[in-house]
């Protein structure tokens, strides 16, 4: 989902649906990076999951991604929110464009 994006002061939006901004971070070699942002986090045990032909990897707040496709590389960023319904009416009330709806993906609603 791209679009504009600040709803948040004029109460428009619940306070609080904005759960975590992930990074993404794309690499040729997922087992390669992840030691690196391991270290930068202090986090050792990363969330490894694959969607497709794309293996990706939570650590801290990045998100690794091995395999990526043009589509998949034009995202900057994951946003896991508490209610997609509710950013897609204030994304949209806002002038905002749905460019992608929501989908099922290996860790639940995307």
């Amino acid at each position: 989902m791209v679009g504009r994006c600040a709803r948040a002061h004029n109460g428009a939006m619940s306070e609080g649906n904005v759960i975590r901004v992930l990074a993404r971070i794309y690499v040729d070699d997922l087992a390669g990076s992840l030691p690196l942002y391991e270290q930068l986090t202090g986090q050792s045990s990363p969330h490894t999951f694959t969607f497709g032909a794309t293996r990706l990897a939570r650590v801290g707040d990045f998100l690794l991604i091995e395999g990526a496709d043009a589509r998949v590389r034009s995202h900057a960023a994951t946003i896991a929110v508490r209610d997609v319904a509710e950013v897609v009416a204030a994304v949209t009330k806002a002038g905002g464009q749905l460019l992608e709806g929501s989908a099922e993906g290996p860790n639940g609603p995307r």
